[in-house]
């Protein structure tokens, strides 16, 4: 069997580390000397690779001496080397009964197999007696207390379980080979993920390779059969991880190919109506001599997040960012500091569309033993909370993958071998217990065209918090198609403006208290104006307190666009129309929105802009847009537009 020298040189070296009972020719703890030439006679099996033979030559051994404590150590090695930590923690604790001082480093090997099963209590009562022991191992002084650290830390996540119901997404998605989940689209209804597969299903090879596959949700919810992505994505070698926009238009994957910088490095294609660009490596700016894979794109697609090891950071794998330039190459990389990194490894990134909601993977921060999954917070600085471990038993004594959560908030996917499944790695989903989620977040989908003559447009689009005055994303629509979508926060105020040289500004509010099921979004199109005669707009975003006509702050958002309009168009002459609704008298609501026209009408004047370019009026409750028989309409009517007087 050409695997049993490698197996051997394994228990060996779990040998070593009990080298001082191992070893034919010293003072045992028994006195029989036929249990002791039983026992020399198992070392000397285990040389030659018959552990098996050994380990039924150690139970005769403890059968003719009980009290042999050698004996049991050697076969709880032997039960460690076969990964079989409960019955290898069962001959440790019986040789620890019988003395616990014979071999004082025997405590730290049985904390180490209580940790592996999860009986963190157990282990730190071990370690702290190792600690405190007449001979204990200097050398082991740093490591001991870290796991003591972390059985404390895993036994308080233990005593307040969160909820955690995994689901096999089924054969459709997973089968006998690892798959590991990489994206979702922000609709919830594509998948991408890993399969590492045979490279030949029908030669009879069995040499692995990853590559990137991808499935689509039927009209019943449920997802269809798995499809490779073709060879532009998927090279005659490994690929790593891949993660598709929020607007669906930009892929970023991992792959070992020729033209690398090292052996991974981090690829881009482009969406243009219904084909992909050729992927292009993202260059020096991102990548490096080094390994860079796991990518994760922010909701307004300028940003990446990925993981390298490359020198200079932390150490073992960081978590870095670049941004979009404005030539359209990604540059400015920042490492996310030491809230985020550590002296080990940090994995598996993934930026919610909520666009602040950071989930990653690590075995540096406090955990459970392997690599616990940890979510932290963007503030409004642009730093991150401290990590929170997202718990027990989504968290395990087991390396955990990573994680991916739906733009709901949620319904999370992860990869695990732990649950049986179809074999290897699987994907999973479950619910998010309530205080790990991140914002909710639904999505507007739609098509920018030209009012008159329907031709789809390539527009650009900003949609800003009115609140803080940031834009949130910064986009344009396809260049083919005129389609765009964007994720939408739920519970803020964000403003929408689209504009194209020649045309007049689109503008819509956004103001989102539900989440709408992923086959109802937000259908919003864009009908955009050319600047011509007669052309008007409604200015959506202008807002006066109740009854007023003082500005509220929310309004320079879009302000700022007008300015900006009659700026880059010095001939464009604009009047502003104030309209009120029906409620109140007519004379009262003519002088209200004649004073809301003048007051836009001043902040342009004061940016800048000249009077000749300017005019103003108010309406009052003529010209209704809609009904004033309810609120909804009313609102409607009360409105601010720019109207188009010359060109």
């Amino acid at each position: 069997m050409h695997h049993k020298p490698l197996f051997i040189i394994f228990l060996l070296s779990l040998l070593a580390f009990s080298s001082c009972y191992s070893q034919k020719n010293q003072q045992y703890y028994s006195s029989s000397k036929k249990a002791i030439k039983l026992y020399e006679n198992a070392i000397d099996l285990m040389k030659i690779g018959k552990p098996e033979r050994a380990e039924e030559t150690l139970k005769l051994a403890i059968a003719k001496d009980p009290n042999f404590i050698d004996a049991f150590m050697v076969l709880g090695d032997i039960y460690s080397s076969k990964k079989n930590d409960e019955a290898a923690l069962g001959y440790y604790k019986k040789a620890l009964s019988i003395n616990e001082s014979y071999y004082p480093k025997l405590l730290y090997m049985t904390a180490e197999r209580e940790m592996s099963i999860e009986k963190f209590g157990d282990a730190a009562v071990h370690l702290r007696s190792y600690l405190q022991s007449e001979n204990f191992d200097n050398t082991l002084h740093d490591k001991v207390l870290h796991d003591i650290d972390i059985c404390d830390f895993a036994s308080e996540l233990m005593k307040h379980p969160v909820a955690f119901n995994p689901t096999n997404l089924g054969e459709n998605i997973n089968s006998e080979f690892d798959e590991y989940v990489n994206s979702l689209n922000t609709e919830n209804k594509m998948m991408i993920f890993t399969v590492k597969h045979p490279s030949d299903m029908n030669s009879g090879q069995r040499s692995l390779v990853e590559d990137f596959f991808f499935a689509n949700k039927d009209e019943s919810d449920k997802w269809k059969f798995r499809q490779m992505l073709g060879k532009k994505f998927n090279s005659v070698n490994d690929e790593g991880a891949m993660v598709i926009s929020p607007d669906g238009r930009l892929i970023v994957f991992a792959s070992n190919r020729s033209e690398n910088f090292g052996r991974f490095d981090l690829f881009y294609s482009v969406k243009n109506g219904d084909s992909w660009s050729d992927p292009v490596n993202m260059g020096e700016g991102v990548n490096s001599a080094y390994w860079e894979s796991q990518p994760s794109i922010s909701s307004d697609g300028k940003t990446i997040y990925f993981v390298s090891n490359r020198k200079g950071g932390f150490g073992g794998s960081d978590i870095y960012k670049v941004t979009l330039n404005e030539n359209g190459t990604y540059g400015n990389l920042t490492n996310l500091g030491s809230k985020i990194n550590t002296s080990k490894n940090e994995m598996t990134p993934f930026i919610h569309p909520d666009g602040q909601s950071l989930y990653f993977v690590s075995n540096g921060h406090l955990g459970m033993g392997g690599t616990d999954i940890f979510y932290s917070k963007l503030d409004a600085n642009g730093g991150f909370s401290d990590p929170i471990n997202i718990g027990y038993p989504i968290n395990s004594k087991d390396n955990e993958m990573g994680i991916l959560i739906d733009s709901k908030g949620t319904l999370a996917y992860i990869s695990s071998d732990k649950y049986g499944g179809k074999g290897g790695f699987d994907i999973y989903n479950f619910e998010l217990y309530k205080e790990a989620r991140p914002t909710p977040v639904t999505y507007s989908k739609g098509i920018a065209f030209d009012k008159e003559t329907h031709v789809n447009l390539k527009v650009s689009f900003d949609l800003i918090d009115l609140k803080t005055g940031k834009i949130w994303i910064h986009s344009t629509s396809d260049p083919t198609t005129g389609e765009f979508i964007f994720c939408i926060p739920q519970g803020q105020n964000f403003a929408l403006n689209t504009y194209l040289e020649g045309y007049l500004f689109y503008s819509e509010n956004f103001k989102i208290d539900i989440i709408k099921p992923a086959d109802k979004p937000f259908i919003k199109n864009v009908p955009m104006s050319k600047i011509k005669v007669g052309e008007s707009i409604v200015l959506e975003n202008v807002f006066f307190a109740s009854n007023s006509f003082n500005l509220n702050p929310e309004s320079n958002v879009e302000l700022e666009k007008v300015f900006n309009l009659l700026t880059n168009n010095p001939s464009l002459k604009v009047q502003i129309a104030g309209f009120t609704d029906n409620v109140g008298s007519p004379n009262d609501n003519k002088i209200l929105s004649e004073n809301r026209a003048k007051v836009v009408y001043n902040f342009l004047v004061n940016k800048g802009i000249s009077t000749k370019n300017l005019s103003f009026i108010g309406y009052g409750e003529q010209s209704p847009i809609d009904s004033n028989d309810n609120e909804e309409g009313r609102q409607k009517n009360r409105r601010t537009e720019m109207k188009v007087t010359a060109f």
